[in-house]
């Protein structure tokens, strides 16, 4: 039964690790979405201990809700070079995952409704090009033919070929099904609830079933991060600059009073290798 009846397909599902939840792990991963289960995979891989909780089910949320694109196609200069290294580790993902993973190297075309809106697109293509974007402006008469079923008239197309698709609803499922399989501790149904402090940083993550010692916490809980910023006395700011290699995080402390030892936080590769553009960070304190 889809026990998301309104919004389509639901994601594909997802066994537990059938071990009880561990009293200790070298990472908790706190969110099942794309982020999530990607660097948990890659930190498996990588020879670390890693819990993950999700509150829901593994891509129950925005991971499984969005249109599935892998695209470069209009994005800001600063983060081509995240785009196209994304394409290309999504090509090795659909490799190893197969047909299910749903990856199609379909291209993208935007299609422009104005002399203007074409010129911005004629710039960007220029200037995406020394990133070793391939993008193409097409005339009308081509677009036509790309898109038969078009119903009204452009000025022309900005189209990148090698753009393309994964299929939501099973994406992060199929990836964490590898974690698991790999070594993953894996638990849905489970919130978090805290992340717990002592004098040397981080010391353990609560959870609604049980405490996991660890000194690092990866926080992909999407909307949801801003609580557990909050318990360290930090509010997180996304900023719409991007570096080009992660986005940029802004902190504070909520006031002095509440302020709690030095709070560091570091992208981490594996997350920003998903293709995924959401902020994932690992943070410790001290």
């Amino acid at each position: 039964m889809n026990p998301y009846p309104n919004r389509g397909p639901a994601p594909l599902a997802v066994d537990n690790t059938s071990d009880p939840m561990p009293k200790s792990a070298d990472f908790v991963v706190i969110g099942g979405g794309i982020m999530g289960v990607t660097t948990a995979r890659d930190l498996v891989r990588q020879g670390h201990s890693v819990v993950l909780v999700e509150k829901g089910i593994i891509g129950g949320e925005q991971s499984s809700r969005n249109w599935g694109w892998i695209r470069q196609a209009g994005r800001d200069l600063r983060e081509l070079p995240l785009a196209v290294q994304s394409r290309r580790l999504w090509r090795g993902l659909s490799a190893e995952f197969g047909p299910e993973l749903g990856y199609v190297q379909c291209g993208i075309a935007y299609a422009a409704n104005s002399a203007a809106q074409l010129q911005t697109y004629q710039n960007w293509a220029k200037a995406a090009h020394p990133y070793g974007v391939i993008a193409h402006i097409l005339s009308p008469d081509a677009v036509a033919t790309l898109i038969p079923a078009l119903s009204h008239p452009v000025h022309g197309a900005l189209h990148t070929p090698q753009d393309g698709r994964a299929e939501p609803q099973a994406a992060a499922p199929l990836i964490a099904r590898a974690a698991r399989d790999a070594g993953l501790h894996l638990f849905q149904g489970c919130a978090a609830f805290d992340i717990e402090t002592d004098t040397k940083g981080i010391c353990a993550v609560r959870t609604e079933t049980g405490r996991i010692a660890t000194r690092n916490v990866v926080v992909a809980g999407g909307f949801g991060r801003r609580r557990f910023w909050r318990g360290l006395g930090c509010v997180c700011h996304s900023s719409r600059s991007f570096h080009p290699r992660c986005a940029q995080i802004q902190l504070r402390p909520i006031s002095a009073q509440t302020r709690p030892n030095r709070v560091r936080f570091r992208a981490l590769g594996p997350a920003y290798r998903s293709g995924i553009w959401r902020c994932a960070c690992a943070a410790t304190v001290g």
